[in-house]
This record gives C-alpha cells, sequence and structure tokens, in this order.
C-alpha cells in the first residue's frame, strides 16, 4: 500500500461530495478527528451509526490540532453540519478548532480521556447495543484495522 500523506487525506474529502448527491443529506452531525494519527479515527467508527442522519451515517472528518483545513470546512457547509463531536482532548485538537466550530454556529461536544486508551473506552461507553467488538492495536496504523472496523462497525 502507498505511503498516504495528510495533503492526500484531506483531499480525499472532497471524494464525499459525489454520493451525497445523490442523497441530499441535510442537517449532517459529523465527527471529527486529529487527521496526522489514526487511532482516534478508528475509535470513532462506531460513532457513525449513532449520530446517524436518516440513511446517511455521520461523517469523520480530519482536522489539524490548531485549525481546521478547507477541505475540511468545505465539506462540514456542504453537508449543513449543525452538531460535531470532536475526538480527543485539547492537547489534539485545541480549543481554538472548537471555537472556531462555534463561531459558525455549530454545537460541539467532546469524547476525550486521559490519553488514546481512555479515549477508546469513553467512546465506548456511548454505544448503545454493542453485539460485537474488536480489539486492534493502538500502536501502529494497519489496513486490516480499518477493514476489520468497517466490516464490524459500519
Amino acid at each position: 500500500m502507498p505511503h498516504i500523506t495528510a495533503f492526500y487525506r484531506y483531499g480525499y474529502l472532497r471524494l464525499l461530495e459525489r454520493p451525497l448527491r445523490l442523497g441530499e443529506a441535510l442537517s449532517f452531525h459529523a465527527i471529527l478527528v486529529y487527521g496526522e494519527d489514526f487511532s482516534d479515527a478508528l475509535s470513532a467508527v462506531p460513532l457513525t451509526k449513532k449520530y446517524c442522519s436518516g440513511p446517511q451515517n455521520a461523517a469523520i472528518l480530519l482536522t489539524e490540532r490548531d485549525y481546521i483545513p478547507k477541505d475540511t470546512l468545505d465539506v462540514i457547509r456542504k453537508l449543513h453540519v449543525n452538531d460535531i463531536t470532536i475526538i480527543g482532548g485539547t492537547g489534539v485538537i485545541s480549543l481554538s478548532v472548537e471555537n472556531q466550530l462555534n463561531a459558525l454556529g455549530i454545537n460541539t461536544n467532546r469524547l476525550s480521556g486521559l490519553d488514546k486508551y481512555e479515549t477508546n473506552i469513553i467512546i465506548a461507553n456511548q454505544l448503545d447495543n454493542v453485539s460485537e467488538i474488536a480489539i486492534v492495536t493502538g500502536e501502529d496504523f494497519s489496513y486490516q484495522d480499518l477493514g476489520l472496523s468497517s466490516r464490524t462497525w459500519a
């Protein structure tokens, strides 16, 4: 597998535009994760069902620590996001990002723990009716982790 750079990952958000035009999903709930590490994004996958809007699951969007990239802001506007759950503490996604969202009229809530493992437990405690779990490492990235999580929870 090729190395995925931060630019490519943020640019990938543009691919969301095509399917969403067909579904016309409005008033979306999104989940915002730090784009330079995988663990919080992987932990957030089950929340996409919990925070779904009609037939569409909540989107997981990527951000920088101190600012929201333009591509991410474009998707937030296109989806008419009203609520965003921020995954991780202020050391990962700063208060300036949260303030930027609030200034846009977006309601935010934050799920975070003392570290990525505690954050994962806090996320898991948000879920209802869990019938399956997947255990993956938080130490290194594997494409198999993504395949397992999407098959199990998406």
